[in-house]
Formats: C-alpha cells, structure tokens, sequence
C-alpha cells in the first residue's frame, strides 16, 4: 500500500502520482497498489475514486493499480461499491483508531461479496486473533487476505492466525529483522508472504534490505518480492523479467 496525497493538518504520503511512479522507478519497483491519505483519514468513498483515478492516469511503467480503503465506521447496511478498476480493499481498524472485535466490521464483511484480496492491519496485539474470529464467523471463503504490520508477538500472533486458515498470509510490513522474515516463510511457505514497504511513512530502502538480507532460496525470494503481488493483483510480469 503505497500512500500518497497529504490530508490537513499532516499527512504521511507522496504528493501525487508522479512522485508515486519516481519514488517507485528509483527502487526498480515495476508494481504498486496505492491508496489515498484522503481515502484513510477522511472520506472513503471520494477518497477511493481519487485513488482509482490516480491509478489510470499511470497506464505504464511501472504499473499502478488501485486500493479502496474500507471504513466499518461509516456502514450503514449497504454493501460499499468500489471504483472500477480496483484490485485490493484495505482494512485498517490501528490506523483509524478503532478496537476489534468491531461490530459495524462484522456487518460490513457479511454483506459484502468476497471477490477482491484483502490486506488487513494487525499490528496491535490481539488484532490478529480478533481478524480469525470474525472471518470464520462470517464464513468467508473468498479472496486471499494478508495481515501486516506485524513484529515481534503480534507477529507470532499473526502467524498462528495463518496457519489456521490457508487462504491467510502475511506481509513482510512491520517486520523488524531478517529473522521474523525467514520464520514467516518457513513456518507458512513463501506463496503466502508479500513484500510490503509502508512507504512513504516508512523507508522503502529498509524494507527491501530487509527480504534481501533474509538469506531465502531465489525461488522464494522472487517470490516474495513480486510473484506473490503479480498472482494477487492481477499484474503481468515485464518482459525480460
């Protein structure tokens, strides 16, 4: 999730989508998935439109493609729509400030069709345990879902979360050292952890340092590093790659 678009009176993310696409040519990124800071800590519904637009304004390299934030704080009942062209819904309750369990949450997941990824914020402590609940209460079956921003004992948490239901990885944002990297891909197998970087809020550089570092076979570095992403969100591999 790479953030852009600052909101009043601050806001973590690159300015706009150029800055999105130089920051991403600079590290030899070809695929991102973006969303809007307006999206986050404002309104999701214009906030996801600006994203979806942003993302077709960037037709070639490196391939941009959009997320819709999801806000259970506003649902109402009616199933959210998201913008054409969207690949990937983001579930944040830390960064919006809301506690699992959450009943609106809950009740959002229900109506909903489960046809896209999810990528789901887990970095408090029982966050993970409370998004295992609530996906089996709902009976999803659907699209893979990651949890990330996860170290240390939320990290363990997390893991524990995925080894109990097959469609759930993890994503290597919030990972602290090559060892928490290196645990989850032997613990869950390499097809199910996504390189993520939390950029701009968080140093691209580190982040790929870091999943470089980890000492993983080839094969399971690459596929980490972009087999993993392309598979999820539909982006085709460049030629020559």
């Amino acid at each position: 999730m790479v953030r852009f678009g600052p909101v009043p009176p601050r806001g973590a993310g690159h300015k706009n989508i150029e800055s999105v696409r130089q920051a991403l040519g600079r590290y030899r990124i070809y695929g991102a998935a973006l969303a809007s800071n307006r999206a986050i800590q404002y309104d999701p519904i214009s906030g996801n439109i600006q994203t979806a637009d942003a993302a077709r304004q960037s037709p070639t390299m490196p391939v941009i493609v959009a997320g819709a934030v999801l806000d259970p704080r506003i649902f109402v009942g009616v199933p959210p729509k998201p913008p054409e062209g969207t690949r990937i819904y983001y579930i944040l309750p830390a960064t919006q400030g809301y506690a699992l369990p959450y009943a609106p949450l809950r009740s959002l997941l229900k109506s909903m069709p489960h046809n896209l990824p999810l990528y789901f914020e887990a970095r408090r402590e029982g966050d993970a345990t409370q998004i295992g609940a609530i996906l089996r209460e709902v009976g999803y079956a659907g699209a893979p879902v990651f949890l990330g921003g996860c170290t240390g004992s939320a990290l363990n948490e997390a893991i524990s979360v995925a080894k109990s239901h097959d469609f759930v990885g993890l994503t290597t944002h919030g990972m602290r050292g090559i060892g928490e990297v290196q645990h989850a891909v032997k613990v869950l197998g390499a097809n199910r952890v996504l390189f993520a970087s939390g950029s701009p809020s968080e140093s691209l550089s580190a982040a790929i340092a870091l999943v470089k570092l980890a000492g993983l076979p080839p094969e399971e570095r690459a596929a980490v590093f972009g087999a993993n992403a392309r598979r999820l969100l539909g982006i085709a591999t460049p030629a020559g790659a």
